[in-house]
């Protein structure tokens, strides 16, 4: 079942006749918005954001200035075990991990209304398997962004690093052009911190069992031209793995090309989401309004047969003599053109 389209819970509407005091009234209209599905939890389309082995919600702070952020809004959950959650040990499970984060997702309202899921490396097998939870339970997202990411079906760890030394993980960094940050590797504790945490979301990846899972939403696939760990041909097997459309993209650079082209990603993620976005907000629309007009009459009482008017932001219900008009306010989307 769709959800309706984003709008503010602020409903302004002639009172009934013989309506209640005030604040009965105000319960009244509350009880009306929630029926119609319009909570302060329904915003614009948000872009869940996961990061790469290691990564903090810090990866995705270039983009707050893109163009992305004014379209959408950027949600980047932190994972256990790091910056604010450093003192929670973090998870070697990627299913376990996965649906964690849906249901703190859930809890947060990060998952009502219209939301996409898009990872890095490590982040996009965590975003696959959450679009997998959730397409169990009836929600997929609009659509699901992977970067620098074999398909599921192959091992998903290019080298195995959970059970490497400490001077071999940061040469491994530093031999893909992401080397760890000097503040890191001076502070021997936060480097010891840093490192678990790689290991532990390289355990993930290297224990993932493989899966042949269909998703019903679109992917949307990037990848660096010179990666070697993720060769472009594996990209296009990520194929397989939707029902809908998959688009493939090629970045100049490696595994890390977000680095230099992280303003060319965020334009290319809107440029695909956008249509996906305005289709899904005409189709949530038709829904809409009949969903706001069985709410109508769920709490007027009123008979099967009630009409519903609609004119811009304006909603009418008539029933006999009976007339009640609302107006909503709106947020709708960003489009580009």
């Amino acid at each position: 079942q769709q959800r309706p389209p984003p709008i503010n819970k602020h409903i302004l509407a002639s009172r009934p006749s013989g309506a209640s005091p005030d604040g009965e009234f105000d319960s009244y209209w509350a009880r009306l918005a929630t029926l119609a599905g319009m909570d302060d939890k329904i915003g614009g389309v948000k872009l869940i954001c996961l990061p790469w082995a290691g990564g903090s919600s810090r990866l995705y702070a270039p983009w707050a200035s893109h163009r992305l952020a004014a379209a959408m809004e950027l949600v980047t959950p932190e994972l256990p075990g790091r910056m604010s959650r450093a003192a929670e040990e973090a998870i070697v499970s990627l299913p376990v991990l996965a649906a964690k984060l849906v249901e703190e997702c859930d809890a947060a309202g990060h998952l009502a209304g219209t939301f996409v899921l898009l990872g890095y490396s490590f982040g996009a097998a965590v975003a696959f398997e959450m679009a997998s939870l959730l397409e169990q339970r009836g929600t997929p997202p609009l659509a699901l962004c992977v970067c620098a990411l074999r398909p599921p079906h192959m091992p998903l760890a290019s080298k195995h690093l959970s059970s490497l030394e400490s001077e071999h993980i940061i040469d491994y960094f530093a031999s893909k052009g992401n080397p760890i940050a000097p503040e890191i590797t001076s502070n021997p504790e936060v480097l010891a911190l840093f490192l678990g945490t790689v290991k532990a979301d390289y355990q993930c990846l290297e224990t993932y069992v493989a899966t042949n899972a269909v998703l019903s939403c679109p992917l949307i696939v990037s990848g660096g031209t010179a990666d070697e760990g993720v060769p472009l041909d594996a990209l296009d097997e990520w194929r397989a793995h939707s029902s809908a459309l998959t688009s493939v993209t090629h970045f100049d650079g490696g595994h890390y090309f977000f680095l230099r082209a992280s303003a060319e990603l965020a334009d290319h993620i809107l440029a695909s989401l956008s249509p996906l976005a305005v289709a899904a907000e005409q189709a949530a629309g038709q829904a809409y309004e009949t969903t706001i007009a069985a709410a109508f009459a769920e709490v007027l009482a009123l008979p099967s047969d009630t009409v519903l008017d609609k004119s811009s932001n304006f909603f009418e219900v008539r029933c006999g003599t009976r007339r009640i008009t609302a107006r909503t306010i709106r947020r709708m989307p960003h489009r580009t053109q």
